[in-house]
């Protein structure tokens, strides 16, 4: 299932990290599990801190991996794990990984967790009813009707065994109930923190709990073939295959759609990018809200609206036109690019509209009839 998942289907196709982000945290699972829950050779465990290192690198989101698996052994040993040294060399080169990565970040941007600046901090004021809704339902929106009534059925399972069974987790006899836990908590952690503290997120973003989705389904899919097969074994098998086809069918049919309903999505960036590296010098700036999209196709250093540099040092939002003026004096980027992919704040149109002798449209993008992007030249002799 997770070969036809359609959310990791169309991310392949996309400019974005996701997909290299399941690689490394999944890896970082199995790693984890083979060497301490299996207690398999230790070089297991300690590649599994390096692992979890690329996963950071990847993406900064992968700091609640590291919660998860914290709080699993929490729960599962109490306090026992922290005397295990093969974790604690784990620990240590994931640290040593990052040191590479810490010191680009503050030669490039004078802060070692320069994500920090750039993630926002959420949509604090959303009403969580509001949020939950959406963060929440993005577990049948990957699942579709068919995989989503197999994943209720296998949490209803596993919430029971893990009610029922507490006490033999606590004494460690139960590797299977222990998968039930790490993968409860995978998605219970991510949903929660998208929802009571980001009040938002992107579908991709919680992308890391498909595993653990399947996974319990899978719990479902077993409960339904034995329950049949008591009755009729050959009936089991074929209401399996048949349940299975049709919710790979719908994985297949949204990957199909989303890919091709989307493969124009950001063209007119692209073209923009394009146009602005055709008409400008290499030393040139630009400066978009569609940030790694416009630096790739310009070949142009690209400013955006999260690398104000402070007094002392630290980058931060433009959150006002005074700081996207004193801004544009400090970097004189000669494009300024508005458009509707990407979030802008409120006060940039009016702004440009106010200014009309500093900011000359040059060239513009349609979808069609409606304006979506326009390239502005600005004119610094007027400020």
């Amino acid at each position: 299932i997770t070969a036809v998942f359609w959310e990791i289907l169309f991310n392949t196709t996309r400019f974005h990290v996701e997909v290299l982000l399941l690689f490394f945290v999944y890896l970082s699972i199995y790693l984890f599990w083979k060497g301490y829950i299996e207690k398999a050779k230790k070089y297991y465990i300690w590649l599994f801190g390096v692992i979890l290192a690329l996963a950071f690198i990847t993406k900064y989101t992968t700091f609640l991996v590291g919660f998860i698996f914290v709080l699993f052994l929490f729960v599962t040993e109490r306090f026992k794990f922290l005397k295990n040294k093969d974790l604690w060399i784990a620990v240590l080169l994931f640290f040593i990984t990052l040191i590479p990565y810490f010191i680009w970040s503050y030669i490039s941007f004078d802060t070692f967790f320069p994500f920090l600046t750039a993630s926002g901090s959420g949509d604090v004021g959303r009403p969580l009813m509001e949020a939950f809704k959406e963060i929440f339902g993005y577990v049948p929106f990957f699942l579709g009707n068919v995989l989503f009534v197999l994943f209720l059925i296998g949490l209803i399972i596993i919430l029971f065994r893990l009610v029922i069974g507490f006490d033999i987790l606590l004494k460690e006899a139960d590797n299977r109930m222990k998968a039930n836990l790490l993968n409860l908590l995978f998605i219970l952690v991510f949903l929660s923190y998208f929802t009571f503290l980001m009040r938002g997120a992107e579908d991709r973003w919680v992308l890391p709990i498909a595993l653990s989705l399947i996974l319990i389904l899978g719990n479902g899919v077993l409960f339904v073939y034995d329950f049949i097969k008591k009755y009729n074994k050959y009936v089991a098998v074929v209401v399996i295959i048949s349940l299975l086809g049709f919710g790979i069918y719908e994985e297949i049919k949204q990957a199909d759609f989303v890919i091709k309903n989307k493969k124009d999505t950001y063209l007119q960036v692209k073209e923009a990018a394009l146009w602005m590296k055709e008409n400008s010098d290499v030393n040139d700036k630009i400066f978009s809200v569609s940030k790694p999209q416009t630096f790739y196709y310009s070949q142009r250093e690209t400013l955006t609206y999260t690398e104000f540099l402070t007094e002392n040092g630290e980058y931060e939002l433009i959150e006002d036109s005074e700081k996207f003026e004193e801004f544009l004096l400090e970097e004189r980027p000669k494009y300024v690019t508005v458009s509707i992919f990407e979030y802008l704040p409120p006060w940039i149109n009016p702004y440009i509209e106010e200014h009309r002798n500093m900011f000359f449209p040059v060239q513009g993008y349609l979808m069609g009839n409606q304006p979506v992007l326009i390239i502005y030249e600005v004119n610094y002799d007027a400020i």
